[in-house]
């Protein structure tokens, strides 16, 4: 059965994990820290807008079909899309003391998404790891597949330079060599 055809409880945590990891594929690769960050008000008129405080990684990008029926799931009904990132700063603490709170906790959620996926996984019969990482990489292979343009698929994966981007790339392609080497030694 595939992950999408899986059936869960709806709101359970996760329903809302697999959503998060559609959501990261359908958002161009979309890093989970800033999925779990985004506001509800970012996702309207079917585009997802992100201002990154370094002005670093901004994001304007169309909503697929598939997209817009997840974020019509959960629009409106917490502060920020999703339900897991609760974070606020608090006042009686430092800009340096919010940051490092504010990095725990995103880290603690994403942990709390890479746990799910891998009981998604199994329940899925899916056999290779499964983490929010793998969206990223899930829809830079497509991306890399469908268009023959590295310039292209840099901007649409955010990387800074193009250096960054074939090192990226590499590391890909490196991994599907040694994911094939197993599964030659032991399938």
């Amino acid at each position: 059965m595939s992950l999408e055809n899986l059936e869960l409880e709806p709101d359970s945590l996760l329903f809302i994990c697999r959503d998060i990891f559609f959501m990261q594929i359908y958002l161009r690769g979309c890093r989970i820290g800033s999925l779990l960050k985004a506001y509800s008000h970012q996702f309207n008129e079917g585009r997802y807008g992100a201002i990154n405080s370094g002005g670093k990684n901004n994001v304007d990008s169309k909503l697929i079909p598939k997209a817009q029926v997840i974020v019509n799931r959960y629009i409106g009904k917490h502060d920020r899309l999703f339900p897991l990132f609760k974070f606020t700063e608090d006042p009686q603490k430092s800009e340096f003391e919010n940051r490092k709170e504010e990095f725990r906790h995103k880290h603690s959620c994403t942990a709390l998404v890479n746990n799910n996926l891998r009981v998604l996984a199994v329940k899925a019969g899916i056999k290779k790891p499964l983490s929010s990482h793998i969206a990223r990489h899930t829809f830079a292979r497509m991306a890399i597949d469908k268009i023959n343009n590295p310039m292209v698929t840099m901007e649409l994966l955010g990387h800074s330079s193009l250096a960054v981007h074939q090192q990226y790339l590499n590391d890909i392609r490196k991994e599907e060599v040694l994911d094939q080497a197993a599964d030659d030694i032991f399938g």
